[in-house]
C-alpha cells in the first residue's frame, strides 16, 4: 500500500479505516502496509475503544471485524482504560513438535 512505504510516502504498519455497519455500531478494517487486510489485531483493539470514544461518542460499542464482532466500553479516561470482549479462541489438535506436546490456539489476531 503507497501510504505505508516508509520512503516515498508518510510510512506506517498499516491502516485503521472505520466505517458503517448494516449490523454493529461501526466496522473496523485493518489494512497491513502490503495491502492484506488484518482479521483483527489485539494491539489496536485499546486504540479502537478510545477513538471511537473521543471522536464518536460511541462507547460501549460493538465494533464488525473480520473475525466477529468486539465489543468495547470505557472503564476510566484518566487515564484511559478501555475493556474489550474478545471472541472465542479456537482451539487445534494437539500434536508433538520437537519432542514437546503443543496445541495450536487461535485467538484471531492474523494479520494476513
Amino acid at each position: 500500500m503507497r501510504i505505508c512505504d516508509r520512503v516515498k510516502s508518510l510510512g506506517a504498519d498499516g491502516l485503521l479505516l472505520v466505517g458503517t455497519s448494516a449490523a454493529y455500531d461501526v466496522r473496523m478494517r485493518i489494512i497491513n502496509a502490503d495491502g492484506s487486510e488484518a482479521e483483527i489485531v489485539r494491539q489496536r483493539d485499546p486504540l479502537r475503544g478510545r477513538y471511537l470514544d473521543e471522536h464518536d461518542n460511541k462507547a460501549p460499542v460493538v465494533v464488525e471485524t473480520l473475525s466477529g464482532p468486539v465489543a468495547a466500553r470505557v472503564l476510566e479516561r484518566d487515564p484511559y482504560r478501555i475493556a474489550v470482549e474478545m471472541p472465542e479462541p479456537r482451539i487445534g489438535i494437539p500434536h508433538e513438535v520437537a519432542g514437546f506436546t503443543v496445541t495450536p490456539v487461535d485467538v484471531g489476531n492474523r494479520t494476513s
